[in-house]
C-alpha cells in the first residue's frame, strides 16, 4: 500500500489556483478550480471559506509577490526615490501582459468585493503597498532627496494610488510605451516634493 500523499499546504494550492485563473478567468467556478486541485468544493470551502476568498487569497498572493519584486534591493540603493519609480515602471510593464494583475480586486467575485470580509481584505492589501512605499520615502528623506515637510504617509498612499491609476488608464487606451506612461506620471507627482538640491538625477 502507498504511503498517503501529504496534505498540501495553502500555499501550494494558491499557487496552483493561480494557474487555473490565468486558464479561465476570474469568472471560473469553484467546482472548476477543486477539480484541477484533485479536491471537492466541499474541502475548498472548508479551507478558504468561500469562492470569494479564495479568489481573494489568490489575488493576495500575487500582489504580494509583486510588491517583493518591486522592493527587493531597495534597502541598498543610494537613490531610493528613483529606484522606486523606475522599479513600479518596470513592474507594471511586465504585468501588462498579464491582465488578471492590472487592476486590484479583478479576480474578486463581485459578491464577496462588498461584503464587509471582502472591503477589508482589501483596503489590507492597499495598506501593504502604501506602508513598503512609506518606509522608501522615510529612506529617500533622510538621503535628502524630499523637503522635510512633505507627509511621507500621505505621499507613499499618492504614490500607490498615481502607479494603479496610471497602469490602469494605459490598459484601457494601450497607446505608446506603458513603462514611459508610468514613469512621467509618477515624476509629475513627486516633483513638488523633491529637495531642491536633489532634484531627479540623469541615471
Amino acid at each position: 500500500m502507498s504511503p498517503r500523499r501529504a496534505e498540501r499546504s495553502d500555499e501550494e494550492l494558491l499557487a496552483h489556483a493561480v494557474r487555473v485563473v490565468r486558464r479561465h478567468g476570474p469568472r471560473v467556478t469553484l467546482a472548476r478550480i477543486a477539480a484541477d486541485l484533485g479536491l471537492s468544493s466541499a474541502r475548498l470551502i472548508q479551507r478558504f471559506g468561500s469562492r470569494g476568498r479564495l479568489l481573494s487569497a489568490v489575488e493576495e498572493r500575487a500582489d504580494r509577490r509583486m510588491l517583493a519584486s518591486i522592493m527587493a534591493g531597495l534597502d541598498e540603493t543610494a537613490d531610493p526615490l528613483g529606484a522606486l519609480v523606475d522599479r513600479l515602471a518596470t513592474v507594471a510593464e511586465r504585468n501588462a501582459k498579464r491582465l488578471y494583475l492590472l487592476s486590484n480586486s479583478y479576480l474578486y467575485d463581485p459578491g464577496h468585493a462588498v461584503t464587509p470580509a471582502g472591503v477589508r481584505e482589501a483596503r489590507r492589501r492597499i495598506e501593504m503597498f502604501v506602508d513598503r512605499f512609506a518606509a522608501v520615502l522615510d529612506r529617500a528623506a533622510a538621503a535628502g532627496q524630499l523637503v522635510p515637510t512633505v507627509d511621507r504617509r500621505a505621499l507613499a498612499r499618492a504614490l500607490n494610488v498615481t502607479w494603479v491609476g496610471s497602469y490602469n488608464a494605459w490598459a484601457y487606451a494601450p497607446t505608446g510605451s506603458l513603462r514611459l506612461a508610468v514613469t512621467r506620471d509618477l515624476e509629475f507627482l513627486l516633483q513638488p516634493y523633491r529637495a531642491p538640491s536633489r532634484k531627479k538625477r540623469t541615471r
